[in-house]
């Protein structure tokens, strides 16, 4: 049986660790993480723009409008992969520049399978009870950072290293996501309001509930509002979204130091 050894980081002093390493990289992360939110944007106003020719019609009878939603998520989240890639690389005092936004488009493929478990997985957890959804999510939280590791893998493979690195590091990350959970919140905040505007209420009227939160709709049309909440992401996200990712990036280091992959016994001749 492999032994691991988890080490508890200490927060505060690695957080100042990944700002020196941001601070030195030869690409200045806001700049690499402005293309990255700008793009995101770009991507969400053509997806609403197409939503929006469709008119009323339902989401999931409307082929065009339901192919820009998914096809813009899919971007989005390979976009993503690139930060890691950066993270992981800054962290790692390698250069980065900015093409590695686009590197996880190489192996699309495996990252849409190891999004769509980590969906199935977390979404199944928190559909029965809340508590093992956030589990999961915590257990299977490096599945990405996996990929950007060794991208020769497969998605189950991802999973199962991810749930061994995050042996003893779960609770560690769940601090980690604490710590920057207000810049979260405030990043989100626009779109929380449009939530309980037009979201919530649309629920609870499809489903027979009785809605009595009044509060005052938004006076811009659906693109404007994309527009100014992406925005107003934009400019909070650049204040903590680099050393977010890179914070993760460096607990991944750690994991990959301490929970060695275990290896297959190895067979005489």
């Amino acid at each position: 049986m492999p032994e691991f050894h988890p080490t508890l980081i200490p927060r505060r002093q690695r957080l100042r660790e990944v700002r020196d390493c941001l601070s030195s990289a030869q690409v200045p992360p806001r700049r690499f993480f402005a293309l990255y939110l700008g793009l995101v944007t770009v991507i969400d106003l053509v997806a609403v723009g197409v939503q929006l020719m469709g008119g009323d019609t339902p989401l999931l009878e409307d082929l065009p409008s339901l192919f820009a939603v998914v096809l813009s998520n899919l971007l989005v989240q390979l976009l993503l992969v690139g930060t890691l890639l950066y993270s992981l690389a800054v962290w790692r005092g390698q250069r980065a520049e900015y093409a590695i936004l686009g590197d996880g488009f190489a192996f699309a493929g495996r990252c849409v399978g190891v999004l769509l478990l980590q969906l199935a997985i977390v979404g199944a957890g928190l559909t029965l009870f809340f508590l093992p959804g956030v589990y999961f999510f915590y257990v299977y939280r490096f599945a990405l950072f996996e990929l950007c590791q060794d991208p020769e893998i497969g998605a189950i493979e991802a999973m199962r290293r991810a749930r061994i690195h995050a042996f003893g590091y779960k609770r560690q990350l769940f601090a980690l996501d604490l710590h920057f959970l207000p810049w979260i919140l405030l990043s989100r905040l626009p779109a929380l309001y449009q939530d309980l505007v037009y979201v919530l209420p649309a629920y609870a009227q499809a489903y027979g509930l009785n809605w009595s939160l009044s509060l005052p709709p938004i006076p811009l049309s659906p693109l404007a509002q994309t527009a100014v909440f992406d925005l107003f992401h934009l400019a909070v996200a650049l204040l903590f979204l680099p050393a977010y990712t890179a914070a993760q990036a460096s607990y991944f280091d750690t994991a990959l130091e301490t929970n060695p992959i275990p290896q297959p016994p190895q067979t005489r001749d």
